[in-house]
Formats: C-alpha cells, sequence, structure tokens
C-alpha cells in the first residue's frame, strides 16, 4: 500500500488494488471517504459556494445535499424509518418507496402531498393540469382559504366549495346513474341562500 500522512497520521490510502482510502486505510471500493465528524464529502465551487456535500447527521440519518452556499437545493435522505426517502428507477421517482410505478409515486403515513402558497392570503394554492391542445385545469384551495376550487382558463369558477360546505357550480349539474341520490339540506335554484327544502327563484 502507498500511505500519505501527516502529522503521524495516515491520511490516503492506495492498495495494490487501486482502491484509495481517505480517512480510512481499508477501502473497500475505488474511492472510499471515513470521517468521524458530520460532512464525509464535500465539493465546493469557488470559496463559498457549495455544489455537493453528504453529512451523517447520527446513526440514523444519512444525507446527500446539493446546494449553494448555505441554501439547500435538494436533499436525499436515508433514514432508518424510511428506507429511501428520495428514489429514482427507470426514469420514474419515487418518494417513500423504492419501487416507484409511476413518473412521480409517493408513499406514506399521513398527507402525502402538501401544496402552500408563499403568500396565501393573496395567492392561492394551487395544482396545475395543463393539457397540450386544450385548455389547463387547476385545483387547490383559494386565496383567504375562502374555500376549494376547480376551474379552467375559462371556467374560473367550475365548481368551488366554501369553507361553510356550500357547494357552487357555474354551469349545469347532471345526475345520472341508477342509484338513489341523497342531498341533505335546502336546494337553492338560482340562489345560494335557499329558504326551503327547495326555492327557485
Amino acid at each position: 500500500a502507498l500511505c500519505f500522512s501527516t502529522l503521524g497520521a495516515e491520511r490516503v490510502t492506495i492498495l495494490s488494488d487501486g482502491n484509495v482510502g481517505i480517512g480510512t486505510t481499508g477501502p473497500e471500493g475505488k474511492l472510499e471517504v471515513y470521517t468521524a465528524t458530520n460532512h464525509r464529502l464535500l465539493v465546493k465551487d469557488g470559496s463559498t459556494a457549495t455544489a455537493l456535500y453528504s453529512q451523517q447527521d447520527d446513526d440514523s440519518a444519512l444525507d446527500l445535499i446539493l446546494g449553494v452556499g448555505s441554501t439547500d437545493v435538494m436533499t436525499i435522505q436515508r433514514t432508518s424509518a424510511v428506507e429511501n426517502s428520495l428514489y429514482i428507477k427507470a426514469g420514474n421517482v419515487g418518494i417513500g418507496t423504492t419501487v416507484p410505478g409511476a413518473l412521480l409515486d409517493i408513499y406514506g403515513a399521513g398527507p402525502q402531498l402538501l401544496v402552500r402558497s408563499s403568500a396565501p392570503a393573496t395567492q392561492a394554492s394551487l395544482m396545475k393540469f395543463p393539457h397540450a391542445g386544450y385548455e389547463n385545469w387547476y385545483m387547490g384551495v383559494a386565496a383567504g382559504a375562502t374555500g376549494f376550487k376547480i376551474y379552467s382558463d375559462t371556467e374560473t369558477s367550475a365548481l368551488a366549495i366554501s369553507a361553510a360546505g356550500i357547494v357552487t357550480l357555474s354551469d349545469n349539474l347532471i345526475v345520472s346513474g341508477t342509484g338513489a341520490t341523497t342531498i341533505a339540506g335546502n336546494v337553492g335554484i338560482g340562489t345560494t341562500a335557499p329558504g326551503a327544502k327547495l326555492e327557485i327563484n
């Protein structure tokens, strides 16, 4: 083996099989980097801008982070609770799963997807569904958390559900099928505040 030392301690080791170890005298791969401290690998662009680094917070968490300066742009984290928090396989991206079955597959307990606006008082929290050659559709919470909306580029209020549970349609309501349809409460046609079981205005 070929070793490079400083202050009496081996820092870099090159074994006869060509494996290179930094911080270890027994590298098991072509390049193995080991340290007892947090950062294991750090790549910088210039003096302060970090391009890539990995870190181990404790025995159960290992992060691979892409970032700029002190800002983390993307983090891939492995913990004992979720074996692979982010996994890319055959073009599919899995979050919480190692076998993503679609372009994006999210698996886990509780809410699986959070969509949040940076200014919820004035901006809606939306998901956009573009369709080439046709109009776009949107779904999400209206600004000010006034309700949930589903709409398109031309139908700006196709379906709206208020915080009080009031459902508003901008077009006709068509109910089809052989089963029974039950509406609990008052029904208004031409009015948003029916005062009887059926009020037509």
